[in-house]
């Protein structure tokens, strides 16, 4: 399997070189070209309305769909291989940390104590 790694500024930022599968990142490349230009802003009344048509504009025309409330962004409607690309890229991201933490448990480690006085504010 091919991997690709983060920029020098991601490795700075996390002092370590994160590899991310190939197929991920050319995934994620492909839907944002392809996506880039396909986002349409909606107020909450005329979404309610057009719901249907929010939803075929965004599933089948793969437009992304900003719903606004009072003027500020509140909600999105997206294509489902966007919402796909960024829970594999947070799935991706969740194992890469345990893997980190797991590999060396003492520079996490917090006595037990500690921790209850932490959960329990």
């Amino acid at each position: 399997m091919r991997r690709h790694s983060l920029t020098r500024q991601s490795r700075r930022r996390y002092n370590t070189t994160i590899k991310i599968p190939f197929y991920l990142v050319h995934y994620v490349q492909h839907v944002q070209k392809k996506k880039t230009m396909d986002v349409k802003t909606v107020n909450s009344a005329s979404a309610r309305k057009s719901f249907s048509d929010l939803l075929n504009e965004s599933g089948f025309g793969g437009k992304r769909i900003v719903v606004t409330r009072k003027g500020k962004a509140v909600a999105a409607v997206v294509p489902i291989q966007d919402l796909e690309a960024i829970q594999a890229l947070e799935d991706h991201k969740d194992v890469t940390e345990a893997k980190r933490i797991l590999s060396d448990p003492e520079s996490e480690f917090i006595p037990w104590e500690e921790a209850k006085k932490e959960l329990f504010k």
